[in-house]
């Protein structure tokens, strides 16, 4: 199995933005074997601006000594196009966004069922976001919300961790009006990320990193029908956690 990054949000230095990713992304590339090669795929499946990401992207990455390349949606119709360039890269990132609509075209194309397989190959899969859901066995999403105050809703994604991811946590904190009723339909601990904060998740291992250093990470959840809430440095967390 691959090495794994859930992120928890974050600008990447899009025009009108900082870079608050910066440090996470630098730790990404980091973690490639000496004898890899440093190909970056990024995949956006959740956004309608699929291009202008992706530039935005390969801009840091090519900086940190990647070749990059994308693999757009509409090139899920073709199977062999979507294994090829897996087959090619070294870090899978998928980006942000929609992770209903994300989710939807994966299963459409079966392109869900390819990364079951390419997880257990040695490469780095990282996820934003929407992106970290597609991971886990589901996310607190705001797929559905069309006003601030729409209710979020829970979204089932790849499965491969059995937990509830919550992204971008501090933004979301007051407005999850419904985040009981998901915790107990999920009936699984959350991580809850506050944006700027990632979990590495590497075997044996999983380790805290932070581009923002007051960000937080979390995990929430119910024991003896009381809800628990545990901040989590890298003094606590473990993998058994995962």
């Amino acid at each position: 199995m691959g090495i794994f990054v859930l992120i928890g949000g974050g600008e990447n230095g899009r025009p009108g933005t900082s870079y608050e990713t910066e440090q996470i992304d630098k730790e990404i590339v980091s973690l490639l074997s000496k004898n890899k090669e440093k190909n970056f795929l990024f995949i956006a499946h959740g956004n309608d601006y699929e291009k202008e990401y992706y530039e935005v992207m390969k801009r840091n990455y090519e900086k940190l000594g990647c070749k990059c390349d994308i693999l757009y949606k509409k090139e899920l119709k073709d199977i062999k196009i979507s294994k090829n360039k897996l087959s090619w890269s070294d870090i899978i990132y998928i980006g942000g966004g929609n992770t209903l609509k994300m989710m939807n075209a994966w299963r459409r194309y079966k392109f869900n069922e390819i990364l079951k397989e390419v997880k257990k190959e040695d490469k780095i899969f990282c996820g934003i976001s929407a992106g970290a859901i597609t991971f886990c066995k589901y996310g607190v999403s705001d797929s559905r919300k069309t006003l601030k105050y729409d209710k979020y809703i829970k979204v089932r994604g790849l499965e491969f961790f059995n937990i509830l991811f919550c992204p971008s946590f501090d933004e979301k904190y007051n407005y999850i009006e419904n985040i009981d009723k998901i915790m107990k339909e999920a009936k699984v601990p959350m991580f809850a990320l506050e944006k700027g904060t990632a979990l590495i998740v590497n075997e044996n291992k999983v380790k805290i990193v932070k581009s923002i250093n007051d960000k937080k990470v979390y995990k929430i959840f119910t024991h003896e029908h009381k809800k628990n809430v545990l901040e989590l440095t890298n003094d606590n967390v473990s993998r058994s956690l995962i």
